[in-house]
């Protein structure tokens, strides 16, 4: 060892995440669908036994569509999985988390939109609910995406 020589250290090597884009999305998307599924059966019937309802008979899912704090609540489990699922994202697409955000964000936005046509989705929740929801997934996945880049 030589006194008169600097030590070597690592302190200026930055490390790259890898950039995964397809895994990404997916994993985006199933974060929405598979685990906001689960979520909101755990949240509905949840609710509905602590209102002492008969969750029993599937026509308690529409008595709690009249109630603003269980619609309040699956709003703030949704924000969070929407922004938990741009996160994912983010950190699968350095560089180009807000690109690969919007994709997501259109996806789960046509996802959604098919939903409520489909369903009877408009006749059941109030129009502020369902766009609300809409207006969540366009905000909460770039902002996770946003949030998972590294700061200079």
């Amino acid at each position: 060892m030589d006194p008169y020589q600097t030590p070597e250290t690592d302190l200026q090597t930055t490390t790259t995440r890898p950039f995964k884009p397809i895994s990404g999305l997916l994993l985006g998307l199933c974060i929405y669908l598979i685990l906001g599924q689960l979520l909101s059966v755990v949240l509905t019937y949840g609710y509905g036994l602590a209102l002492g309802l008969d969750i029993t008979n599937v026509t308690f899912m529409t008595a709690l569509a009249g109630h603003p704090f269980y619609l309040a609540l699956d709003l703030v489990l949704s924000s969070a999985l929407l922004f938990y699922a741009g996160r994912v994202i983010g950190k699968r697409t350095p560089g180009q988390e807000l690109r690969y955000a919007a994709v997501l964000t259109a996806i789960l936005l046509v996802l959604n939109l098919l939903m409520f046509y489909y369903t009877d989705t408009f006749s059941v929740y109030p129009v502020w609910y369902s766009t609300l929801i809409i207006l969540i997934t366009l905000t909460m996945i770039p902002l996770g995406a946003r949030n998972s880049a590294p700061r200079p």
